[in-house]
């Protein structure tokens, strides 16, 4: 059974790495570096946890019965809580700074070189474009943005002459961009606000709640269960195992359906899609199959 769990983790993270890996790159670079170790240390805990797990019995058959209470047991609930707080602390600051960036940003006229394109049902047409822009002080910038047709229009609102591009894919073709003075990788297309559903914090924050309601109730369902037969159920450590569970489950789910590779038409303009995935020829039409974040 444990070796079950254990392969099922892993084939979801590694479903994961390749479903959500190009989005993760993207929102990466919004990130300062030295908040980047501190966005993945709840889940380098959970990680090594779920790995001492296993070690301890599968590859050290210790097996699973009832024991008593061990300070090892504490340490690793308490562990994985701060991971958790961390986390939570570090998105938290993401978010505010999405915010405060915004307010302060500037604005600049940049240059779409690619887009994808994917259709969902006949209502929702979603691009995601690769842009580029000079900052005020000359330095190039790469970004990447998604902009979505729906009945009711485009969102974020773009204007006629950049509707008509996307409908008729065309590349390339100017954008109105808006960055972060201080850290241009934090960028907007003008005028669509701070706050984008696609945003990292939001999946971050998605799985820390699963997370956070999880622990604590079966922190509670043990000392219950303790308090009844004097000592730990057998399943007392399985706490170890379950936020990488949590995370590797939704890798099989993208907002929208299940994680595939689908089918999408690419335009490359005059420069190649510069995505941290993906390269494509110059001056080209082509098809390919990719993964990317969609909602």
């Amino acid at each position: 059974m444990i070796g079950g769990l254990f392969a099922f983790t892993c084939l979801g993270v590694a479903v994961g790495a390749l479903a959500f890996g190009p989005y993760l790159l993207r929102e990466h670079g919004r990130l300062e570096p030295w908040k980047v170790p501190l966005v993945w240390l709840g889940d380098a805990l959970a990680l090594f946890w779920f790995v001492a797990y296993f070690v301890e019995h599968c590859l050290l058959g210790k097996l699973l019965r009832p024991r008593a209470a061990t300070a090892g047991w504490v340490v690793s609930v308490v562990t994985l809580m701060v991971g958790m707080g961390g986390d939570l602390a570090i998105t938290l600051l993401h978010l505010h700074d999405e915010m405060v960036a915004y307010d302060r940003a500037e604005h600049v006229t940049g240059r779409v070189t690619a887009r994808q394109a994917e259709g969902f049902g006949t209502a929702v047409i979603k691009y995601d474009l690769a842009c580029e822009f000079t900052d005020t002080a000359g330095v190039r910038h790469d970004a990447w943005f998604t902009i979505r047709s729906t009945r009711d229009g485009y969102s974020p609102p773009v204007p006629p002459t950049v509707e008509l591009a996307l409908r008729a894919g065309r590349v390339p073709f100017e954008l109105e961009v808006s960055y972060d003075p201080q850290w241009p990788g934090r960028n907007w297309v003008r005028g669509s606000g701070w706050d984008d559903g696609e945003r990292l914090h939001y999946f971050s924050l998605l799985l820390l709640l699963f997370q956070a309601l999880s622990l604590p109730v079966f922190v509670g369902l043990v000392q219950a269960a303790t308090r009844d037969g004097g000592a730990l159920p057998w399943w007392h450590d399985l706490h170890k195992a379950f936020p990488m569970l949590i995370e590797a489950a939704p890798a099989g789910v993208r907002r929208g359906g299940a994680v595939r590779a689908v089918a999408l038409t690419v335009d490359a303009g005059t420069e190649p899609f510069r995505g941290p995935s993906l390269a494509l020829g110059r001056r080209s039409v082509q098809i390919g199959r990719f993964d990317f974040w969609s909602s």
